[in-house]
């Protein structure tokens, strides 16, 4: 029981007048009185119940334990006294059960594993998109956002998991603190240039239908768009290959038109004003002529714009289904770690700007940037079967956001993991986007096939679709500068260069580095900071020719020494996993296929040229080989 409980069972007893010796004895059974009640009237227990009264209409739980404390009055009659001086029913007094007592389970309430199989529905790359903002990070969570209306969210849920019974109200109360719905989102940054501009193709057409009378024709989203020109899924989680490609006789983009056709036949000729993203030439402050992309409003012809839709929706299906696809993949894969294997998700996030409170302005136009990489890594525990995720973090005065910085974060994450927290890796399994200075080109993929000869174990690198590779290590990032920029805001701290960061955000932020790995902590943070003259730069072996096809690729791994394996999509099924058999996913992965990285000045040996002979047959031309 609070202590200002027991004051108010003692200021409330001495108002009454109702203080016999009987009625103490009962007070001090119960818990309110530790001694005999020797009380003078004073402001000062007027104050108390004044505090308490506050305390009890803020905050619900003390508002419990309190009615449950004042009980007793009921033995003595003192029941409606209470409720009168506080303003609460006395029917609440009454009939208040224990808030510690042990709450009879409903019938039809979650099991443990539904409940996690719903937060880690909701937490799927797939379901709900990182907010990388430092604005949007509350008690050091990052803020998620759920890309599509929550019955959409609701009906794939009940797709995915048919032995989970919940209904939508409690599939609605049951989503975490931290992910709100699509209404949440006050501002929209860091989006895919496709996507967008199809969908503010969309949302201009659904207000011309719905202003002349034709909202059966309105689409909602670029999903349902593409849904139209497809066949039929049958109740498959992904449509097939053959229509996603765009090279199925069935389906067609032509169909918009037929969908449209009601609000094109009689408005077709209208023209409507619409906005999308282009590349407009200005000029910049030296009068030199650039080419930037910026936000325009043509206007078009219905037919024209319904036209237009039809060219765009071609490429988009492949689009959606590739970063649909690498998403799956890494919530998968995560769900269920291979023993010994170590699964990551890496990319940079913004820098942070060194900023002060109470800033003179001859400051204000120049800020110190700082580095910021986060390495989000999920390991399995040894002391249960659920999954570690540690958050290793490196902080850096290194402006170069290149290849050579990566290696260097990734280098050091290693060690970390095989000397601070005795792992035992076979196999990594790194996620990031597909950004060619950094994660995607030559030199990148020639330190993955030097990963047996750098770490002892084999490393595979799979890519997230074109521009959706918002992951965990965007949303490890903005906690790390919303902490900050909090502290400086408050005075707590100054901040101006990437040491005074890192020891802000080691000593606020940071698990012990030290930490041991007895310890049953599944979630750990662990911060480096990386100096400029720690990331070398010179390292002409790893250095060769491009591969022909990269932007098409979403998986790499090691091979030998200058020597990968690709593959277009990536596959963790069972036969992917141990490495040999079938893999359940072959109607849309490609085989491994091995390259060799050819050093700059290497000479490829040519095959040897084949003759082509001609042959006449009727009217056609056969060439045979």
């Amino acid at each position: 029981m609070p202590k200002s409980a027991k004051k108010f069972a003692q200021s409330l007893m001495y108002i009454v007048n109702k203080s016999t010796p009987r009625k103490k004895a009962a007070l001090k059974r119960h818990g309110l009185l530790n001694s005999p009640l020797k009380m003078k009237k004073s402001k000062c227990t007027e104050n108390v119940i004044q505090h308490l009264k506050e305390q009890i209409e803020r905050k619900k739980t003390l508002k419990r334990q309190f009615l449950w404390s004042m009980k007793i009055m009921k033995k003595y009659k003192l029941s409606r006294t209470t409720a009168l001086l506080f303003n609460v029913a006395p029917s609440n007094i009454i009939r208040c059960k224990d808030p510690d007592a042990d709450r009879k389970t409903r019938s039809d309430a979650l099991s443990p594993n539904a409940r996690r199989k719903l937060d880690f529905f909701y937490n799927q790359l797939s379901v709900s998109t990182t907010l990388p903002d430092k604005k949007a990070v509350r008690a050091e969570k990052a803020k998620k956002v759920l890309d599509r209306p929550m019955n959409n969210v609701y009906k794939d849920f009940q797709q995915e998991h048919l032995e989970v019974k919940v209904r939508f109200s409690t599939f609605a109360k049951k989503r975490p603190s931290n992910i709100g719905t699509t209404k949440k989102q006050p501002w929209y940054s860091c989006l895919c240039e496709m996507c967008t501009n199809l969908e503010l193709k969309l949302k201009s057409l659904n207000n011309f239908a719905t202003k002349v009378g034709k909202s059966d024709t309105k689409i909602k989203n670029k999903y349902e768009a593409v849904n139209i020109t497809l066949c039929d899924r049958n109740n498959n989680q992904f449509y097939r290959l053959k229509c996603v490609e765009r090279k199925c006789n069935d389906c067609r983009t032509d169909m918009i038109m037929v969908y449209l056709q009601p609000l094109v036949k009689e408005h077709g000729e209208e023209v409507i004003e619409y906005t999308r993203w282009d590349p407009v030439k200005t000029q910049n402050r030296k009068g030199e002529n650039v080419s930037k992309v910026m936000m325009v409003k043509p206007r078009k012809k219905v037919i024209h714009l319904v036209e237009e839709l039809m060219g765009e929706l071609g490429p988009l299906s492949k689009h959606l289904f590739n970063a649909k696809w690498q998403q799956n993949q890494f919530s998968s894969l995560i769900k269920d770690i291979p023993q010994n294997w170590v699964v990551w998700n890496l990319d940079f996030a913004e820098n942070y700007s060194c900023v002060c409170q109470m800033e003179i302005q001859s400051a204000h136009w120049y800020h110190q940037q700082v580095t910021v990489h986060p390495v989000v890594t999920y390991y399995n525990c040894e002391q249960c079967p659920e999954a570690v995720q540690e958050d290793v973090i490196f902080i850096s005065d290194d402006l170069k956001h290149d290849a050579h910085a990566v290696h260097q974060f990734i280098s050091m994450t290693n060690i970390h993991l095989t000397q601070t927290r005795k792992l035992k890796i076979t196999h990594e399994v790194q996620f990031s986007d597909g950004c060619a200075s950094q994660y995607k080109s030559i030199t990148p993929f020639c330190d993955i096939s030097y990963a047996k000869e750098d770490y002892g174990f084999t490393i595979e690198r799979h890519f997230y679709g074109s521009r959706h590779g918002k992951g965990p290590s965007d949303g490890t990032g903005a906690v790390i500068k919303s902490s900050a920029r909090r502290a400086v805001n408050g005075q707590q701290c100054v901040i101006n260069n990437s040491t005074e960061l890192f020891e802000f955000s080691k000593t606020t932020l940071a698990t012990d580095n030290n930490q041991d790995t007895n310890d049953h902590v599944h979630l750990k943070r662990t911060i480096f900071h990386v100096s400029q003259s720690d990331i070398n730069r010179n390292r002409p072996d790893r250095v060769g020719k491009t591969v022909k096809g990269t932007r098409s690729l979403h998986c790499i791994k090691t091979d030998s020494c200058m020597n990968i394996f690709t593959r277009r999509l990536s596959c963790f099924c069972t036969a992917c996993k141990i490495g040999h058999g079938k893999c359940n996913n072959q109607d849309y992965v490609s085989e491994w296929e091995e390259q060799h990285l050819s050093r700059l000045g290497e000479r490829i040996p040519r095959k040897p040229a084949q003759r082509m002979t001609k042959t006449h047959n009727s009217k056609q031309h056969r060439l045979t080989y």
